[in-house]
């Protein structure tokens, strides 16, 4: 993070770090932080990390879709529905970019539903 912080490059923090959100974005003295998430069955866990990780200093979500971090046997779904990225999106008042999206369809299915990947760095 300080070297990061020191070349002020974005950092993508996952929300699987295992150093909290806390101590990792006190380091960060000029580096914009973005936290990034995967969908899990049950989202409550997932948007109390959210909430936390934007009052930590991060100004942007990074919800992970398309592929499960656990197999599908172990219940995650390989999609992530319109929901859970409403879910985020009402969970915090920063800019939510989709990462994984792998189709053109994908892509402009989310256009349509006002999901929109567009987002400045500064």
């Amino acid at each position: 993070m300080r070297g990061a912080s020191q070349a002020q490059a974005v950092v993508v923090i996952s929300s699987r770090s295992s150093q909290p959100i806390e101590k990792i974005a006190a380091e960060a003295k000029k580096t914009p932080l973005w936290y990034q998430v995967d969908p899990e069955p049950d989202m409550a866990p997932i948007l109390t990390g959210v909430q936390r990780a934007v009052k930590a200093g991060c100004r942007v979500v990074c919800l992970t879709v398309g592929a499960p971090y656990r197999p599908a046997s172990a219940g995650a779904t390989p999609n992530t529905s319109g929901a859970a990225v409403d879910q985020v999106r009402r969970a915090v008042n920063v800019p939510v970019v989709l990462k994984g999206i792998t189709r053109a369809e994908d892509a402009k299915s989310s256009r349509r539903q006002g999901r929109s990947g567009n987002h400045r760095l500064q």
